[in-house]
């Protein structure tokens, strides 16, 4: 079993800085929106220089001319992507304030359950004008990403592990709750622990909101902190929710602290994105993006730092939640 999670490599998530502006109501971050609106491989060893550094605000200042030239071909599916209204759930700026104030014993507590790798986390805004190419480009299904002519490759874990720095051990899968009528899954009790907790009842969900309080809370770290930023850190920003509520089919993986760190995050956090990618293109009315769209950027500006040459992403309606 491969466990890469566990060096020690900075993250190559770097201070983005406000680029490009765009029309009100085209792209939206979820930290924009109203909090009522609903919404094998064991030799493997990362370069030194894999995507360190590719989305400072001087990559970003670059890239300003690129987006607006516009010179790349648009499809008649793109066409339909850009036309749409996109909320992109991904929260970064939330999860970068409560990592801000994290104490020393809770940052340790981060690094013990593999997650050390994102509190380098400084973000002020995100290229949102480049969402909705990012969209088109990227095939959720087969997790290829199309950034120009001939310039094609498949995204895989060991892209999140370059970006992120999570826990990667192959062949150890996130394990879920399955949604089935109540009363039917035997896993449905630790969702109502993680409901007790937090007074909360019946089909309502867990706001963030609660799990920043108690997290602020828990300023010596702990098994409950652990179990609490992680799911944080998730819902928030690497595998976001729609709706500002914790993910209870992730209960079961964050049930066992210890065994936290010992699961195959990184294919996790992809394979969400993918399956939401997926679902967005496929459903024409829907507005709602999850999905860390936040690494699908950081990898096309990687690309664009390593190979020369720059293709021109397409604006279009939208926008960004975090």
């Amino acid at each position: 079993m491969e466990n890469v999670g566990k060096k020690n490599k900075k993250p190559l998530v770097k201070k983005l800085k406000k680029t490009v502006q765009v029309q009100p109501n085209e792209v939206l971050i979820d930290d924009e929106l109203d909090d009522d609106e609903e919404a094998s491989d064991k030799n493997y060893e990362p370069e030194q220089h894999d995507m360190r550094m590719v989305i400072s605000g001087g990559q970003l200042k670059k890239n300003k001319a690129i987006i607006k030239k516009m010179d790349a071909p648009v499809s008649n599916e793109n066409e339909s992507v850009a036309a749409r209204i996109m909320k992109v759930r991904c929260r970064p700026h939330s999860l970068e304030l409560l990592i801000k104030d994290l104490t020393p014993k809770q940052i340790d507590a981060v690094k013990e359950v593999g997650f050390g790798g994102i509190l380098g986390l400084k973000l002020t805004e995100t290229c949102k004008i480049m969402m909705p190419w990012l969209v088109e480009r990227f095939n959720g299904a087969s997790l290829m990403f199309n950034i120009g002519v001939n310039k094609e490759f498949v995204v895989t874990r060991y892209d999140v592990y370059d970006v992120f720095c999570l826990p990667m051990n192959v062949g150890n899968d996130v394990p879920e709750i399955a949604i089935v009528r109540v009363g039917e899954n035997i896993d449905s009790q630790l969702k109502d622990v993680w409901k007790q907790q937090f007074n909360v009842h019946g089909y309502d969900g867990i706001p963030l909101k609660k799990i920043e309080a108690r997290i602020r809370e828990l300023i010596d770290g702990g098994d409950e902190f652990k179990k609490l930023f992680v799911m944080h850190a998730l819902c928030s920003f690497l595998t976001p929710t729609a709706n500002r509520t914790v993910d209870l089919k992730l209960a079961k993986a964050l049930h066992v602290v210890s065994e936290i760190r010992n699961y195959d995050w990184c294919s996790y956090v992809l394979g969400q994105l993918g399956k939401h990618v997926s679902h967005f293109k496929d459903h024409e009315k829907q507005e709602s993006l999850c999905g860390c769209m936040l690494l699908l950027e950081i990898i096309y500006f990687h690309r664009l730092k390593f190979q020369g040459k720059k293709e021109n992403p397409t604006t279009s309606n939208t926008t960004l939640d975090g």
